[in-house]
């Protein structure tokens, strides 16, 4: 159950990374090809590429919020800049919860790196106005709704015995 949910959460961060459109604004930009795949932040992959393109993808949706991140550095220890990382969530209004810890996130892969992402993204997409609302579909009519297809199916085919 928790990788499933891990999967989806990854998903509906790259939707949200698509909105704020990382493609042409961050990977272009970066000169990077599509480094990030579907499933990048739910499994366990190299460890290093992982965590390094965890704290570029970081340092980018800090930078939309107009906030330096000078603090995650190719010199800095993965737990310093881990640590840093949600204090300065916390600091911008991100609400981080007590299982997202630097340990946990330091391996830039699992449930509470997709956590973290997906919530400041969701900061960076409502300082964008950018509101993502719950859809709703309209209400089946239930009155005057036939099933006379079924019907001829059955008559076209016989009756199965």
């Amino acid at each position: 159950m928790e990788e499933e949910n891990c999967f989806g959460l990854n998903q509906i961060l790259f939707y949200k990374l698509s909105l704020l459109n990382y493609q042409q604004s961050f990977l272009t930009k970066k000169n990077y090809e599509m480094l990030f795949n579907q499933d990048f932040f739910a499994v366990q992959g190299n460890t290093s590429e992982q965590f390094e393109k965890f704290k570029i993808l970081t340092k980018w949706l800090f930078n939309q919020l107009g906030r330096e991140a000078s603090f995650i550095s190719d010199f800095s220890d993965p737990t310093t800049i881990c640590n840093k990382i949600i204090e300065e969530a916390s600091q911008i209004g991100v609400s981080i919860n007590s299982s997202i810890t630097a340990i946990k996130i330091k391996q830039a892969f699992g449930t509470e790196v997709c956590k973290l992402l997906n919530l400041i993204t969701d900061f960076v997409l409502k300082s964008k106005n950018i509101l993502l609302k719950t859809p709703s579909f309209p209400k089946a009519k239930e009155q005057g709704v036939k099933f006379e297809a079924a019907d001829d199916l059955e008559e076209e085919v016989g009756s199965v015995q």
